[in-house]
């Protein structure tokens, strides 16, 4: 099976490429990042003195909820072949971010990773496009009828 992944630092959206005409609709599995609390909502880190120590915090990130990307690296466990999509830059990049965590914590899964592609706001459509180019799934060209 050969998955791309959009990963945000929300949720991964993770789709099962076909080639066209195999597919009806795109497969798509949902991993949701939770507080620590198990609820599902924007996590929003705001640093103020009443809230954090500065100690916790080594530059201007947050730490990340290291569930999340665990889930998302087991629901990526049964694929043969992973692109992985992100939007932003360097740090901001959560495709980065996911691939860096796949190679310290899951190298099964982090193998499977064939590329690291960057997009801004896709549609489903663009990703299953870009994911069947990038696996050369292109449709084969018509034959005309003879004439």
């Amino acid at each position: 099976m050969k998955v791309i992944a959009m990963v945000t630092s929300h949720d991964t959206k993770i789709y099962e490429i076909e080639p066209k005409g195999k597919a009806k609709s795109p497969n798509e599995e949902i991993v949701t990042q939770t507080d620590r609390d198990g609820f599902r909502h924007h996590i929003h880190h705001k640093q103020t003195e009443a809230d954090f120590q500065p100690e916790h915090f080594k530059g201007q990130r947050t730490p990340e909820y290291p569930e999340y990307m665990h889930n998302v690296a087991k629901a990526l466990d049964e694929a043969d072949k992973i692109i992985l999509a992100g939007h932003g830059d360097g740090h901001s990049n959560e495709a980065n971010k996911l691939d860096s965590f796949l190679k310290k914590h899951n190298l099964n899964v982090s193998n499977k990773v064939v590329e690291l592609i960057h997009v801004d706001s896709p549609s489903t459509t663009e990703l299953i496009l870009k994911g069947r180019e990038i696996f050369n799934m292109s449709n084969p060209k018509r034959r005309l009828p003879p004439q």
